[in-house]
């Protein structure tokens, strides 16, 4: 039986797995992947199917397979697809060795925390699995653990798997684990020597991680980080390349301070040391790396030009002062992340100004260059055929650089408004029945209270909203939520509609806001 059988991992989206992520910066590399609309995807380790059923939701054209070592992890997650109405994707109760030509191909592969924590015979077959099964223009993703920033989290396992030695119950090994924990918190030497600094900076985080992240990240009996620079040549051997990573921030040198990025510079010449040396710096424990076969030819540098097709997204953060558009005259923007960008182009302040008003909405740039000209032209402020070109660079400066600017190859099915018969996917309304968290349409988790759950759940596109009220009204009544006005309980149905109806009135635009919503033909 697999440990997993034991003890499920809690399936998550990860939204850099999505085959839009790996699109788009596949096609910023100057590859030319599949249309993400009409694509074949692969996830090995798919455990209970929690990132694959939401893309296939949302991707009807698309078919997905999945494979797990897990049956009881398997049988969940061909339990949320029914439960879902996703039919355009299949599950496979299958060891990874099994993968062989006859699966077919693929044009993306998502490996998501598998490769650190398989033997190397399986290891190497995941890689020899890319380089069989992805299509020519295909993108691989596979996520690892890497050295130096594992080196501290090494020892901490260590202690744990000494800790737990002769004990077989996962359960008992996973309350040992916690007292051995409490113990080391309690007695580490409280003088600030570095021993004494990391291992209580670990043990921190790890108080407050999962029982299941804690059994499967620490007890397993395989965990093999490695440093990035041996990553890449086991991609070498395998006839594949490195793409890029699906974090693009980390690629960056501009993240570090100016006298570390031009001593870096001057030292360092090629792409896969410099990262190698970046991540000495800043002592890297994972990384999420994109790979294509090794005889597509890539681009490194970067053009406006490079976006066009793309849409782009700003998340703003609560800061939106007013805008001054005149060109030449700088104006900052302060994202989602508390970054700020800042531009004194106006087609730039422009643009971004039109993404802050429609986030999330994806805008495609033919559209964004479009409505950014008329904003300008309406305010007397001449345009240029040059402008373009310079928006689509600062998109992508803003884009690798973390600033809040998302670039996407596909636009998602997003409502920006609830509309008269507001709509979320199947999936979450099932997630929603089941748990706190939910998958957003942008493919990011989202928690919910228990009144927005319900809420949720009853939100297929065919209610309006005094027709939500009645049905949350059935909640109450029911006893499975609870309604009440100045601390008294209300339970007569004539006096909930008010409450009711402030509460969704509140809420709606709220789930609007963080991608929850679609049109009601997606329902």
């Amino acid at each position: 039986m697999s440990t997993y059988d034991e003890v499920p991992y809690t399936s998550y989206p990860y939204a850099k797995t999505h085959p839009d992520r790996l699109c788009t910066l596949a096609r910023l590399f100057g590859m030319q992947p599949a249309n993400v609309a009409r694509c074949r995807v692969l996830e090995i380790g798919c455990a209970s199917g929690g990132n694959l059923v939401p893309m296939a939701e949302l991707l009807p054209e698309c078919e997905f397979v999945g494979l797990d070592g897990s049956e009881r992890q398997i049988a969940m997650a061909r339990d949320l697809a029914a439960a879902a109405d996703v039919g355009n994707v299949r599950f496979c109760h299958a060891d990874i060795l099994e993968l062989d030509r006859s699966w077919g191909t693929f044009d993306y592969i998502i490996c998501h925390g598998v490769y650190s924590w398989v033997p190397r015979e399986v290891q190497d077959k995941i890689l020899a699995s890319m380089r069989d099964l992805l299509a020519p223009q295909g993108v691989g993703y596979v996520s690892h653990n890497v050295y130096p920033g594992w080196h501290m989290r090494d020892a901490i396992r260590h202690m744990m798997r000494y800790h737990v030695r002769g004990i077989e119950s996962s359960r008992e090994r996973i309350v040992q684990s916690r007292a051995l924990i409490d113990f080391l918190v309690k007695h580490v030497p409280s003088e600030d020597g570095a021993y004494a600094l990391l291992l209580r900076r670990e043990l921190q985080i790890l108080q407050n991680v999962s029982e299941d992240y804690l059994f499967h990240e620490h007890l397993e009996e395989v965990n093999e980080p490695l440093y990035f620079h041996e990553m890449v040549e086991r991609l070498a051997r395998h006839e594949l390349a490195y793409l890029g990573d699906a974090e693009v921030l980390t690629m960056q040198l501009q993240q570090y301070a100016p006298e570390a990025a031009k001593a870096l510079d001057q030292i360092v010449s090629d792409l896969i040391s410099m990262e190698q040396y970046m991540d000495f710096v800043r002592n890297r424990q994972f990384r999420a790396t994109l790979v294509c076969h090794a005889d597509v030819p890539l681009r490194r540098n970067l053009h406006g030009s490079y976006v066009e097709g793309l849409a782009a997204t700003f998340a703003p953060g609560r800061e939106r002062k007013p805008i001054d558009l005149s060109p030449g005259l700088a104006q900052h923007f302060v994202a989602s992340n508390e970054l700020k960008v800042t531009s004194d182009r106006a087609m730039t302040k422009a643009a971004l100004l039109l993404l802050r008003e429609r986030w999330p909405q994806p805008v495609p740039f033919d559209d964004l260059c479009r409505d950014a000209t008329a904003l300008l032209q309406s305010a007397g402020i001449p345009t240029s055929p040059t402008d373009r070109v310079a928006l689509g660079f600062d998109l992508l400066e803003c884009f690798f650089q973390g600033a809040g600017v998302f670039l996407r190859s596909w636009v998602p099915p997003l409502a920006l408004h609830p509309g008269e018969k507001p709509c979320t996917t199947r999936v979450a309304r099932v997630q929603a029945t089941r748990g706190t968290h939910v998958t957003s349409v942008l493919h990011e988790t989202q928690h919910l209270e228990r009144g927005p759950l319900h809420i949720l759940q009853v939100l297929d596109g065919t209610r309006s909203h005094d027709e939500i009220v009645e049905a949350l009204a059935d909640f109450v009544e029911a006893g499975r939520l609870e309604l009440s006005h100045d601390g008294r309980p209300l339970t007569a149905r004539e006096e909930m509609r008010g409450p009711l109806q402030t509460v969704l009135r509140d809420v709606l635009p709220q789930f609007a806001r963080r991608g929850l919503l679609v049109g009601a033909e997606r329902s």
